[in-house]
């Protein structure tokens, strides 16, 4: 009822400033498409927050709006829109790949220094850890011996060195970027880069979907408030 109501206002009040400010109308048309989109980017950065564990304030500020300034009514549009790429994969779903001879990296708790075994992990990695392809690996042991001589070597070959961080082949296929700790006798280590898998499957999180639905039904009062605003400033009173 509401809709239909408002549909019908939006009609009468187009048709009374065609007939006394027809200059009005380019005018109401911006405004309205500018405060939707104004709106929309409002409700997608908070569908953003309510879905996402935003470790960063980058994905939410990456979401921007751009006005329209023509007054041309055939070319009048406002974008929103987000400048990472990664909001188009969450948006539709994929899959990401490894890039190189191991799998993805899966970055840890322990490399955003939120401690060992933190689930879900709320931070990005440490400026010390990433990017990935910056981190300096002492030698790598995957010529010789046992895997258990192999680790024990590139673990001895970290505290040698002073170099802690490692490339590691564990059990059960699991392999990535570990930091060595501990004493020589007891050394310990702590995984910052999972490197396990070749491909991880992303789910579709259609945040920007949901906020067009949800936008969807507020748009009639935008445009009546914009057609409202310019009937008031032309002061054209009330029409029979």
């Amino acid at each position: 009822m509401q809709v239909s109501f408002e549909a019908k206002e939006i009609e009468r009040l187009w048709k009374g400033l065609r007939r006394y400010n027809e200059k009005a109308i380019p005018f109401a048309a911006r405004a309205a498409i500018n405060e939707s989109a104004f709106e929309l980017r409002k409700r997608w950065r908070r569908e953003v927050n309510r879905n996402f564990i935003t470790r960063n304030r980058w994905t939410v500020g990456s979401i921007f709006y751009e006005k329209t300034k023509s007054l041309s009514l055939p070319f009048m549009f406002s974008e929103v829109g987000s400048e990472m790429k990664y909001m188009k994969t969450q948006e539709t779903g994929g899959t990401e790949r490894k890039k190189g001879k191991h799998g993805v990296a899966i970055p840890t708790s322990v490399a955003s220094r939120e401690g060992r075994g933190t689930k879900p992990r709320r931070r990005v990695p440490a400026p010390a850890y990433r990017p990935i392809k910056k981190i300096r690996l002492g030698r790598r042991y995957n010529k010789i011996g046992t895997r258990k001589e192999r680790f024990a070597a590139a673990v001895a070959e970290a505290r040698r060195t002073g170099r802690k961080l490692v490339f590691l082949e564990l059990r059960n296929n699991r392999k990535g970027i570990f930091r060595v700790g501990g004493s020589k006798k007891n050394p310990k280590i702590d995984m910052l880069y999972d490197l396990s898998r070749s491909s991880i499957r992303i789910p579709r999180e259609p945040t920007l979907e949901k906020s067009l639905n949800d936008i969807e039904r507020t748009l009639p009062g935008i445009y009546l408030r914009a057609l409202m605003a310019q009937w008031k400033r032309h002061k054209i009173g009330n029409l029979k």
